[in-house]
C-alpha cells in the first residue's frame, strides 16, 4: 500500500471513529499522522489536514484538540516552507 492510500485508510477511521467518539482510537490514529512522513503532496491528495481541523473544531476531547491541533500547526509550516 502506498503512502497516499494509507493515509486516505487514516483518514476514513478517523471519521469513522470520530463519529462513534471512540476517543482512544481517535488518539492512536492521530499519534500515527504526527509521526507520518508528510509531504505537501500528500497533504493536497488526501485532504487529510481538512478531516485532522474538522476533528480540532469539533472535539469535546481536550487531549483530541491538543494532539489535533499540534498536527496541524506542524502541517502548516510544511506547507509554509514549500508554498511560496
Amino acid at each position: 500500500m502506498g503512502l497516499e492510500e494509507e493515509l486516505l485508510k487514516i483518514g476514513r477511521r478517523l471519521e469513522r471513529r470520530f463519529s462513534e467518539g471512540n476517543t482512544d482510537h481517535i488518539l492512536k490514529l492521530l499519534k500515527i499522522l504526527q509521526n507520518f512522513e508528510m509531504t505537501v503532496h500528500l497533504l493536497r491528495s488526501t485532504k487529510i489536514g481538512m478531516i485532522v481541523n474538522k476533528i480540532k473544531k469539533s472535539t469535546e476531547e481536550r487531549e483530541v484538540g491538543e494532539l489535533a491541533k499540534t498536527i496541524i500547526k506542524a502541517w502548516k509550516r510544511i506547507l509554509d516552507i514549500f508554498v511560496i
